[in-house]
């Protein structure tokens, strides 16, 4: 009787020992094949050099130096002199690679599209960093001087709480 009741015990240990594990590993299972929530995520996709405005031709000598989209762009453009040595490098105008850091800068914002950071800098605003010191109606003003489709005050008020959010990714602007 002894020995039945010995194995019964050893049963329900190893049947308990198979149940916790196999909870344990089932959780952890799950967290591994579950797809991920990028609804939380703060920063929108990284522009290509294309859709920054850069011709074929600089997208490519932008490659060959190993910038190969908007958030490789920021990382070689953070200073005035990382810019200065960039346009050096690809024998360009300073004031072409300001413009594209900061349009992928802009690009940053998820709420902002290439087109919406394109206009915010052809009306001067350059970088997240200037976004989030504008004022709403006087930055709505200068859009809707420029393009005939400016976005509602309510948007360029979102975009601004938004860019408030993100940390600068260039730095020593004029």
């Amino acid at each position: 009787m002894i020995g039945a009741v010995d194995g019964l015990m050893n049963n329900v240990v190893w049947l308990l020992l198979g149940a916790v594990s196999g909870f344990v590993l089932g959780r952890w299972w799950s967290t591994r094949s579950a797809p991920r929530d990028t609804s939380a995520r703060k920063n929108a996709p990284a522009p290509a050099l294309e859709k920054i405005g850069i011709s074929d031709s600089d997208v490519a000598a932008l490659r060959a130096l190993g910038v190969l989209n908007g958030s490789n762009l920021l990382e070689h453009c953070r200073s005035a002199s990382d810019r200065t040595a960039l346009a050096e490098r690809l024998e360009l105008p300073l004031a072409d690679v300001h413009r594209w850091a900061g349009i992928a800068d802009l690009a940053r914002i998820p709420e902002i599209s290439i087109e919406q950071a394109s206009l915010l800098a052809d009306v001067d605003i350059d970088s997240v960093q200037s976004l989030a010191g504008s004022r709403p109606g006087a930055l709505s003003g200068r859009i809707a001087q420029h393009s005939a489709q400016s976005p509602p005050a309510s948007t360029v008020v979102e975009w601004i709480d938004s860019a408030k959010k993100l940390a600068p990714r260039l730095f020593d602007l004029q």
